[in-house]
């Protein structure tokens, strides 16, 4: 066993080895101090070093910055910073993956998603095998409204295209909203939005024709994804619709011949908006409007 004289001047026992150094500098003074020494093993072995210790530094205050909020979705962005500082601690970063099913109907759910990019669509099955969209939701709002009731999802809640949202516990929300009138009513602004574009997609579904649906659904796609550039096959639309795959051929061929839109391996890209609009039922502006009343685009309180 070998004596060791250490940083300091200290002596310390080591196996088999002593360590003789001397300290160049103060540690406390300047921005580094250095330490020149030498390690003697017991077989002669002499290795010499210099270490380079970083300064002691007391009493400074480290900076600590609040990353800026993200205001991508509308119904977060709507509430002042107070009130959205209930929430941030809470929130979690998730991805959205395109064709991915959120929750399946009757699903126990126990949080509520705002989407940042990339929208949402809700789906009604029934035992036959068919299908259709009830819902869609995009950085304007909110989905899984089930989890504020009797938590069990009333339908599929199916990603439309990738992208990012946050999701957030109910017990987190419902303590945040006690507290906070402000999110109380931004919930219901988005539940009520939700409603609304139920109410009005069966009533197109009652009596629009396949054409007027199909642009519609288009130009909400087109509005959700704030993008001219939409990933879409014939068949899936068919399936948002509720109609077959050849009656989406038949419509989507027209409105490319009329080059309104252009249509090339499952890439809808929308070419001229306004005539969209002008073949679309008046179930497109209607849900617009609403959706721009209730979360205007860019408008945030700070």
């Amino acid at each position: 066993m070998a004596t060791t004289a250490g940083i300091g001047g200290a002596s310390h026992r080591g196996c088999g080895q002593t360590v003789i150094g001397a300290r160049s500098a103060n540690p406390l003074q300047g921005s580094r101090a250095t330490w020149t020494g030498r390690w003697r093993r017991t077989d002669e072995l002499t290795i010499e070093t210099d270490i380079t210790l970083p300064a002691l530094e007391q009493n400074v205050a480290m900076p600590v910055s609040t990353p800026p909020r993200d205001m991508r979705n509308r119904a977060l962005a709507s509430l002042p910073d107070a009130d959205f500082e209930l929430l941030r601690p809470h929130l979690r970063n998730i991805r959205l993956i395109k064709n991915e099913t959120l929750h399946r109907q009757e699903d126990h759910v126990n949080s509520v998603c705002f989407p940042l990019q990339g929208m949402i669509s809700n789906i009604i099955r029934v035992e036959d095998g068919r299908s259709i969209e009830s819902a869609m939701t995009g950085p304007e709002g909110m989905s899984n409204f089930a989890a504020l009731g009797s938590g069990i999802s009333a339908g599929d809640w199916l990603v439309q295209g990738d992208g990012e949202a946050v999701t957030l516990d109910v017990d987190h929300l419902f303590g945040a909203m006690q507290t906070s009138p402000r999110i109380s009513r931004m919930i219901c602004l988005a539940a009520e939005a939700s409603h609304a574009y139920t109410l009005q997609s069966f009533a197109c579904l009652a009596f629009h024709d396949v054409e007027e649906r199909v642009c519609r659904w288009i130009l909400m796609a087109r509005y959700h994804a704030n993008s001219d550039e939409l990933v879409l096959t014939q068949e899936f639309l068919g399936f948002m619709l509720g109609v077959q795959r050849t009656s989406v051929t038949l419509v989507a061929g027209k409105l490319q011949n009329d080059g309104l839109i252009s249509y090339h391996r499952g890439l809808i890209s929308v070419l001229d908006v306004s005539g969209l609009e002008k073949r679309a039922c008046e179930c497109y502006k209607r849900m617009s409007v609403q959706l721009d009343a209730m979360f205007p685009r860019g408008a945030s309180v700070g």
